[in-house]
Order: structure tokens, then C-alpha cells, then sequence
């Protein structure tokens, strides 16, 4: 009797860890459709109910350290910020900034605060757009992130009638005749010369 007992601790203790493998996976699993679904409320503009899925899929990755579950975290916090942005939220502007802190320098930070900035420059209110772009940390964005980035900041700049600032924001773009913002820029460049009695 005391054989049968022994064996089966020994046989139970060797599962263990196969158990506990397979409840992270079912939570990975889980937080990932719980994200999948996210993005696809928010591809259709449906923010309230993504940003619910977004909030599950945080919260079941929470206790974990695996860089691929922290990559998906990350994923999920800046889409839930982005949510908050778009449906006008009074904490939006502390997620990002939570975003900006926690995550800068990242693809993730540039993107939180492209979102707000965007938000202000489709608000029409230029000086709050500036200092979010200001914010983003450029070096960790996609040249293409970084390049709107600049463009925004730059036509920001010229709108408030900050010439040389926004000259400045324009210059890297008038230098890449490859990037979208290439006639954009050196036509607004032009027009800060202009203004400027150039």
C-alpha cells in the first residue's frame, strides 16, 4: 500500500508541471482572443466594446513576465489609451502619459502620443498637438510614424505662426523625396519663407 501511494505522488508531481504549463497557455490563449477581438471592434469603430476586450486581455496577462504576454500587454494598454482618446475619455491623456512613461522609448510610446497629438491637431488646437509631438519618441517610431510625426508638428508650428519651428519640423521631410510628406513639406517651407518676407 505504501508503494501505490509513493508512485502515485511520484506520477502526480512529474504532471505538475505539465498542468501548470498548460493553464499559462490557456491564459496566453485567452488574453490573445480577448486582444483579436479587440482590434476588430476598433478596426469597425466600435471603441466602448474594444476597449472591454483590451481591458481582459490586461488584466488576464497581468501576474505574467514572458516577453511575448508583456509585448501583448503593451499592445493592449496603448489600444485601450487609443480608445479613451477616441471616445473623448477625461483619462486619456493620463493613459498616454502613462504609456509615455512606462514604455518610451518604444514603438508603443510613439504611437500613444501620435494618437493624442492627432487627437489636438484634428481639434484644431495646434499648441497641445506640439507638445504631444514633442513628447513621442521619435527614434523608436516606423519612418513612416516618424515622418507624420514631423509633418504634423511642422504644419502645427506654421499655424501658430512659428516659422522657424516649423521649418525646422519640415526640413528632414523636404530631404526624402521618397516620403508621403514630401510635397507637403516644401510647399508649407515655401509659404514659412514667404510669411517671413523671404
Amino acid at each position: 500500500m505504501r508503494f501505490f501511494w509513493k508512485s502515485t505522488l511520484a506520477l502526480w508531481l512529474l504532471g505538475l508541471p505539465y498542468c501548470l504549463e498548460a493553464q499559462q497557455t490557456t491564459i496566453y490563449t485567452e488574453a490573445n482572443a480577448a486582444y483579436k477581438r479587440g482590434l476588430d471592434l476598433y478596426d469597425r469603430r466600435l471603441y466602448g466594446l474594444a476597449q472591454k476586450e483590451f481591458r481582459e486581455a490586461m488584466e488576464l496577462l497581468r501576474p505574467v513576465n514572458e516577453p511575448e504576454w508583456t509585448a501583448l500587454k503593451a499592445d493592449a494598454e496603448l489600444h485601450f489609451a487609443k480608445c479613451a482618446v477616441r471616445m473623448e475619455h477625461p483619462e486619456a491623456e493620463k493613459l498616454v502619459f502613462d504609456i509615455l512613461r512606462g514604455q518610451a522609448p518604444s514603438p508603443e510610446a510613439s504611437q500613444a502620443a501620435l494618437e493624442i497629438g492627432n487627437y489636438y491637431f484634428d481639434s484644431r488646437k495646434y499648441d497641445q498637438a506640439i507638445a504631444y509631438y514633442d513628447m513621442a519618441p521619435k527614434e523608436a517610431a516606423s519612418s513612416a510614424v516618424r515622418d507624420e510625426i514631423r509633418f504634423k508638428q511642422g504644419y502645427s508650428y506654421f499655424v501658430t505662426k512659428r516659422f522657424a519651428q516649423a521649418k525646422a519640423a519640415f526640413a528632414p521631410l523636404r530631404e526624402n523625396p521618397r516620403s508621403t510628406w514630401y510635397y507637403a513639406a516644401n510647399y508649407y517651407s515655401g509659404s514659412c519663407a514667404y510669411l517671413e518676407g523671404r
